[in-house]
């Protein structure tokens, strides 16, 4: 708490001066009602190049706190902790953002990886058993499967309108007719459905089917997708830059054995390649994602 005096002018411009000093030095004002302002912030991040060199970036976080002057034009404004703790938060917010961009783009090498195709084999027994019968009954699939984990997966392919589900009995629904009407070999109609779960369904999948496997593929390929995008290219990553930025992003102790075994899964899964000493992104990958990012304005100040 400090005292001020002076103008509206004069206090708005000693209120930036004192979050500036006391906060960040890249602090704004998103707003200003002449005694209280809502703070943002301007990051800068450099975007290394192995080849191409670095190029700065700029995002604008915004809420990140409220200053303002009290009775006595005192100044009351955020601990240095609560600052941060906000400013973490809208940057997840970048990062979360960049998940949901992202996830459409990879999918589909996500579905052929050998855990997730393991852990996705009860919806498969289903899609099977629908190809090859026509119909099936839930007492049949008992068979194969526990009754909970059929619950489970036929509730959520009738809610994404594959299958449907009448007096016990499992048959096709609008959508996975749809699919067989357009001569898809099952192999590919299979794969596309289950990417369209995932796709659809990653929180379900990851929170209640416990397909945990899927967590590190999308934030291995974040930490390489989201630099490339703000630097507008495929960017060539050196591996200690791209470890740095996954620990950053995430805040994830250092497990150097732990992190390069899980890249070289990303690597499997096709959704980088390695040129020398770094990495560097698909196309196809790249420019569905940064059409989705476009869209949905990821960067922008929310």
């Amino acid at each position: 708490m400090i005292e001020i005096n002076g103008s509206d002018t004069d206090k708005m411009k000693k209120l930036l001066k004192y979050a500036r000093r006391n906060l960040s030095p890249y602090i704004y004002f998103s707003d200003w009602d002449g005694r209280s302002a809502e703070m943002g912030l301007q990051i800068q991040e450099p975007i290394i190049d192995e080849e191409g060199g670095s190029t700065i970036r700029f995002l604008l976080l915004k809420r990140v706190g409220q200053i303002q002057f009290e009775e006595g034009n005192r100044i009351n404004a955020p601990t240095r902790s609560e600052f941060e703790r906000k400013v973490r938060e809208q940057y997840m917010r970048i990062i979360n953002h960049s998940h949901y961009a992202l996830l459409p783009a990879i999918y589909d090498r996500v579905v052929r990886v050998p855990e997730v195709n393991l852990a996705m084999a009860p919806f498969r027994k289903i899609l099977i058993s629908l190809e090859e019968y026509g119909n099936i009954s839930v007492d049949e699939l008992q068979r194969e499967l526990r009754l909970s984990t059929i619950n489970r997966f036929s509730a959520l392919l009738q809610e994404l309108g594959f299958i449907e589900i009448k007096e016990g009995v499992i048959s096709p629904g609008a959508k996975m007719k749809g699919l067989k009407a357009q001569s898809i070999d099952p192999p590919e109609l299979y794969e596309k459905i289950l990417s369209e779960v995932i796709q659809q369904r990653s929180k379900y999948l990851t929170e209640v089917s416990h397909l945990t496997m899927i967590i590190p593929y999308l934030r291995w390929s974040n930490a390489y997708y989201l630099p490339s995008y703000e630097a507008g290219r495929l960017v060539r990553m050196g591996k200690d830059y791209y470890i740095n930025n996954y620990i950053s992003y995430y805040r994830m102790p250092e497990k150097r054995i732990v992190f390069v075994n899980q890249i070289q899964r990303v690597l499997d899964a096709e959704i980088l390649t390695r040129e020398k000493d770094y990495f560097v992104g698909d196309e196809k990958i790249f420019d569905t994602y940064s059409k989705i990012a476009d869209k949905e304005k990821i960067l922008q100040p929310a």
